[in-house]
């Protein structure tokens, strides 16, 4: 089951208020100054609006930024009952995952200055279950389920069991169990039992078990599935790079 995002939060609430507001898909365009055919896109979650549009959005809906992204009008006083730390209404569901984020001030930092994030990198040293991280994220021991961050993900140990998903590069040590996506590049020490997919470069120093899509290159040890990149290599077997879209075979 794929997770809930803020993205997917503000995609339904932009939804959700222009049918409040009794207004049509081209009427909210014309406002905003885009085609019909983006806000369409919005709605069905298969893009998000440009940032410099939130605030004119929170104006057009009688909102704010953070009402669009789901978050409380204000913060609302704890009981003396309640255990300092808890907090409501944020853009994920109340689960038992680890999330990792940023507040300046009390406000939740979703969107960050070109360059910020590269200066924050959150540590988990230990065994880790399903950590969501929104700047880089580093983990010394095996993942035993989905890890994501909003930059680079870098893993010394297994992912045993879950998915990898990174802004940027990712890279394990280990094996993946599961699928790994990257918008850059993909590193795995290992083998990877699942999809792979990365903007750029994507490098499997052991098997590959599924599909592999490469914006630019695939390097692997050998694999079972489809590779879909304009340069594809075989390291394991001594082959010669090959055109991108070719599938290997078992022998």
């Amino acid at each position: 089951m794929e997770e809930y995002t803020c993205y997917d939060i503000l995609c339904d609430t932009i939804s959700r208020l222009r049918k409040q507001a009794d207004i049509t898909q081209e009427q909210l365009a014309d406002q905003l100054g885009v085609s019909p055919q983006a806000v369409s896109k919005w709605e069905s979650r298969r893009s998000c609006p440009d940032i410099g549009l939130l605030p004119q959005l929170a104006r057009i809906f009688g909102t704010t930024i953070d009402q669009l992204f789901g978050l409380s009008p204000k913060a609302e006083e704890l009981p003396d009952t309640q255990p300092i730390g808890i907090v409501k209404h944020l853009p994920w569901p109340d689960d038992d995952d680890f999330h990792v984020v940023v507040y300046q001030g009390h406000r939740l930092r979703r969107f960050f200055i070109r360059g910020e994030q590269q200066n924050m990198m959150f540590h988990y040293n230990g065994p880790a279950q399903n950590v969501h991280c929104a700047v880089n994220l580093a983990c010394d021991k095996d993942v035993g389920g989905h890890v994501s961050a909003g930059r680079d993900v870098m893993i010394l140990g297994d992912v045993k069991a879950g998915h990898v998903t990174a802004g940027k590069d990712a890279a394990v040590h280990g094996s993946v169990s599961g699928n790994v996506r990257a918008g850059k590049d993909c590193q795995i020490g290992r083998d990877v039992g699942g999809k792979i997919s990365a903007g750029k470069d994507v490098t499997v120093g052991g098997n590959a078990m599924d599909k592999i899509t490469a914006g630019n290159q695939v390097k692997v040890g050998w694999a079972n599935g489809k590779m879909k990149a304009p340069r594809v290599a075989f390291t394991n077997k001594g082959l010669e790079e090959k055109p991108g879209n070719a599938s290997s075979e078992n022998s």
